[in-house]
C-alpha cells in the first residue's frame, strides 16, 4: 500500500512533537554519593544536592545545575 504524500507529512509532524514531549531524566546518585563522600558535612552545597530527588528531568537539573555552581564558587560563562 501507498501512503499519500500528506499522510507522510502528517506522520512526520507526529513524530517531531512526540520527540519534543519526550522528558529526559538524569540520575544524580552518582553526584548525590561523591557529595556524601567527599564534601565536608557543614558545606551548604553538600545539604542541597543530598536532599534532591534521584532523578530530575533534564531542564529541572540544568536550571539547579546553576545554583549548585554558585554555592561551589565555581565561575562559568
Amino acid at each position: 500500500m501507498i501512503k499519500s504524500t500528506a499522510s507522510k507529512r502528517r506522520s512526520a509532524k507526529l513524530q517531531v512533537q512526540e520527540r519534543r514531549q519526550m522528558h529526559y531524566k538524569i540520575d544524580i546518585r552518582p553526584l548525590k554519593a561523591f557529595t556524601a563522600e567527599k564534601l565536608p558535612r557543614s558545606w551548604p552545597l553538600r545539604k542541597a544536592l543530598l536532599t534532591e530527588r534521584d532523578t530530575l528531568a533534564a531542564e529541572e537539573f540544568l536550571s539547579k545545575m546553576e545554583t549548585w555552581l554558585n554555592l561551589l564558587g565555581v565561575t562559568y560563562c
